[in-house]
This record gives structure tokens, sequence and C-alpha cells, in this order.
């Protein structure tokens, strides 16, 4: 479940539509290339989606930290 603030703005997509990974967002449909590629809500929700597992799953944001530095992104 997510934050008030950040679920007005991301949607967790529905895992019954796709069987790879869990927890992962709806990536919207980019209306302009030039603002639509830019835009929080599009490379949010790309970047989210392109982490591990076992990182999207976590619960402790301190551990979350700790372990996207240790990917060195």
């Amino acid at each position: 479940m997510l934050p008030g603030y950040i679920s007005d703005v991301f949607v967790i997509r529905n895992n019954e539509e796709c069987l790879r990974g869990t927890n992962k967002l709806v990536v919207p449909h980019k209306k302009t290339t030039n603002f639509g590629l830019k835009s929080t809500t599009f490379i949010g929700a790309k970047v989210w989606n392109s982490l591990p597992d076992e990182l999207r799953s976590m619960i402790i944001l301190k551990e979350f930290i700790n372990a996207v530095r240790e990917l060195n992104l």
C-alpha cells in the first residue's frame, strides 16, 4: 500500500494481468514526447518497476535505502 501523497501520483498494477514481478506500478501512456517522457509519473514508474522484487517488497525505509545504495544505480 502506498502513502496518500504517493498514491495520488502512482497506481499499483493489478498482478492478475501480468505474472512478472510483484508490487509494480502502472506506466502511464505518454501524450507527448517532450514532456511525457520527462514526467514524474512516467520516469518514477519505469525506475520502480526496474528494481528487483526484493527491493519493491521492503517495508522498512532505512533497509530500502541501504539496499538501493548497494545497487549503485
